[in-house]
C-alpha cells in the first residue's frame, strides 16, 4: 500500500512539474507590431505555437510546431542540423525566443526578416483581434456619421496600444481620429494629433522626395508612408480651414 501511495505521489509531483513548465497561453507581440507569437493551452504534455513576423520590405517569417519543456523543433524540416527554437520566460508576461541559429531556422524567413526576440503579452484590449475589432467598429460609426461614438471607439487604441502597434498603424489611426475630430469641430485637437507628421507632410508638399531622402525607407515601407503623408496633408488643410 505504501508503495502504491508513493507511486501516486510521484506521479502527482511529475504532473505538477509539467504544469509549472507550461507557458502562459495567448498572443504575444514582438516590438511595435513586428510580429506575433501565439501559444496554445497545454495538451498531452505539449503546447502548440505559431510565429508570424513581418520584416523590412515586407519580408516575412512563418513557423509553428509543438513546445515541450521550453523547446521546439518546428514542423516540416528537411535540413540538418535541425532548427531548435527555445522559449524562455522573461518576467511575468513576456517570452524570449531564441534559436540555435541553424540554417534551417533561417529557411522560415525572407532575407530581411527574423523571429528571435522578446515577445510580450499586450495590454488588455490590445491583441491584434481586439485592435481590428475596434477599427472596424470605428469605421461603422464614422460611416453612419456618429462621430462622437467613432472617437470613443478608436481613441483607446492610440492611448493604450501604442507600444504594440506598428508605426504605420499608429499613423493611420492618428489620421482617422484627426479627421473625426475635424467633423466634431475640434480642429485644434486635430492639428495637435497630426503634429508629429506635419513636418514630413509639409516637406512633401514642397518636394515629394524630401522625406524619402531623409528616411531612406525600403520600397514597400516608402509606398505605405507616401499614402500616410498624402492623407496627413489633406487632413491638415481641413483642420486649418483650407479645402485646397
Amino acid at each position: 500500500m505504501r508503495r502504491i501511495i508513493a507511486v501516486v505521489l510521484l506521479a502527482g509531483l511529475a504532473a505538477v512539474g509539467r504544469a509549472g513548465d507550461a507557458l502562459q497561453p495567448g498572443e504575444y507581440i514582438l516590438g511595435r507590431g513586428v510580429g506575433t507569437l501565439t501559444v496554445r493551452p497545454p495538451s498531452q504534455g505539449t503546447q502548440a505555437f505559431s510565429i508570424s513576423v513581418v520584416g523590412a520590405n515586407a519580408h516575412t517569417c512563418e513557423l509553428g510546431g509543438k513546445i515541450q519543456r521550453g523547446r521546439s523543433t518546428p514542423d516540416d524540416q528537411d535540413q540538418q542540423p535541425a532548427c531548435e527554437v527555445r522559449f524562455e520566460k522573461s518576467g511575468p508576461s513576456a517570452l524570449e525566443v531564441k534559436t540555435n541559429d541553424a540554417d534551417a531556422c533561417h529557411s522560415y524567413c525572407g532575407a530581411r526578416a527574423w523571429f528571435e526576440g522578446t515577445y510580450a503579452l499586450p495590454p488588455a484590449g490590445c491583441t491584434s483581434v481586439d485592435i481590428q475589432r475596434s477599427r472596424d467598429a470605428f469605421k461603422k460609426a464614422y460611416d453612419r456619421r456618429d462621430y462622437a461614438q467613432a472617437q470613443r471607439l478608436l481613441s483607446p487604441v492610440l492611448l493604450q496600444c501604442k507600444a504594440v502597434i506598428s508605426p504605420w498603424d499608429e499613423d493611420w489611426i492618428r489620421n482617422d481620429l484627426a479627421l473625426t475630430q475635424h467633423r466634431l469641430g475640434q480642429d485644434a485637437a486635430c492639428l495637435e494629433l497630426l503634429s508629429v507628421l506635419a513636418k514630413d507632410a509639409q516637406a512633401s508638399e514642397r518636394d515629394p522626395q524630401a522625406w524619402k531622402d531623409n528616411l531612406a525607407l525600403a520600397p514597400v515601407e516608402s509606398d505605405i508612408y507616401a499614402g500616410i503623408i498624402a492623407a496627413t496633408r489633406t487632413n491638415l488643410k481641413l483642420c486649418r480651414g483650407r479645402s485646397k
